[in-house]
């Protein structure tokens, strides 16, 4: 099951200059604005408890409770950054990136149609896991695709990424908010994260 992961042997060479040239610098492109929208939907995934914890006060939750969920994430990235970075040098990157949104999502959708302390503890946690799945296999990905001289001025168009979701968040996840209630916050773009972990 574990091969799944890996990259797979490789393709012969395509031989024709003008093909290779048009097909590396479609796919350079595709590359990185999966990247930008994807990695912007982790953020997303990540920051809904701080727009939702309003409401969530009112419902009953505890600031400490709040607390044990964010120290919980924070915790569980920290540690994944760290093990993800050593698993991206070896992994196909377009399977981990839309795997970690995929986790990440159901998890957020599961939380939508929770009220419990302890499971928004261990599932905010187990976001974390998946949230750390993004950021350092997408910065091996950049190395693969742009050469050491274009290294800086691609990352820091990837970090667009980084501003789209909370972008998206504060205003996205604020409107749901106000028309559906906090746990539509989670539930669903959580869903829609799904979807677009599979066009990933």
């Amino acid at each position: 099951m574990l091969k799944w992961f890996l990259t797979g042997p490789d393709k012969p060479r395509i031989q024709d200059k003008a093909v290779v040239k048009k097909m590396y610098h479609t796919a350079r492109i595709q590359a990185v604005t999966a990247m930008i929208l994807g990695y912007g939907m982790y953020y997303v995934m990540r920051m809904t408890l701080g727009v939702a914890k309003k409401p969530m006060l009112e419902d009953g939750f505890t600031p400490t409770e709040l607390g044990m969920m964010g120290a919980g994430m924070l915790v569980a990235i920290a540690i994944g950054k760290c093990a993800n970075g050593f698993i991206a040098d070896h992994c196909n990157i377009k399977k981990i990136v839309p795997l970690g949104l995929l986790g990440a999502a159901i998890v957020n959708a599961i939380l939508g149609m929770s009220n419990t302390t302890w499971v928004f503890i261990v599932l905010w946690a187990v976001n974390g896991v998946f949230q750390s799945m993004g950021s350092a296999p997408c910065i091996v990905s950049l190395a693969q695709w742009f050469a050491k001289s274009q290294l800086a001025t691609y990352y820091g168009v990837f970090s667009i990424a980084h501003y789209v979701g909370e972008g998206a968040t504060y205003l996205g996840t604020s409107m749901i908010i106000v028309a559906l209630g906090w746990h539509a916050a989670f539930f669903v773009p959580g869903v829609a994260c799904i979807v677009l972990a599979f066009i990933m």
